[in-house]
């Protein structure tokens, strides 16, 4: 497998499947866990789940350092409960990781859609700009044959009125 520890739940979700070894259990670790990696998408597992490993792997150091540096007079159920703590700690990190992901591809997103949109405001601006120029020029070239023909049907008119 690609990816180990990588499955599906039972709504097609990928997860990443963290067993805890037997040292750990003999504490109070619960068999194993799964960290959710929020997507049903193959294509995107790999990032993630490369994400959630190292969590994970962090977490098993974590739990692996606590029960060395455990006493002797420690309750066993204090301990579990620590190991609790940190696995949920762990679950609510990558959940965050996800959703600051979700967040920066929407922001990638709209930005990229600014630049779209700004792009043709420049585009829209330059045609209007080279379609008044071009008014301009016909108004003025229109205005010269307004100019011309007014004056000779002007001369027209009184050469006739004289004649």
């Amino acid at each position: 497998m690609l990816y180990p520890g990588l499955i599906k739940n039972r709504c097609g979700v990928y997860c990443y499947r963290l067993i805890f070894p037997p040292s750990l259990r003999q504490f109070g670790a619960p068999r194993e866990t799964r960290f959710s990696l929020g997507t049903k998408s193959r294509a995107k597992t790999g990032e993630l789940w490369i994400h959630a490993f190292q969590l994970g792997r962090l977490l098993l150091d974590e739990l692996l350092a606590l029960v060395q540096e455990v006493d002797q007079e420690v309750d066993m159920a204090e301990i579990s409960e620590i190991m609790k703590a940190k696995i949920a700690a762990k679950r609510e990190q990558i959940r965050l990781g996800e959703q600051l992901a979700t967040l920066q591809d929407e922001i990638n997103e709209q930005r990229l859609e600014a630049l779209r949109s700004c792009k043709k405001l420049e585009t829209a601006q330059a045609v209007t700009q080279k379609t008044k120029a071009l008014a301009a020029t016909r108004s003025t070239s229109v205005g010269r044959a307004v100019s011309v023909a007014s004056t000779s049907t002007v001369r027209a008119c009184f050469s006739n009125s004289f004649t």
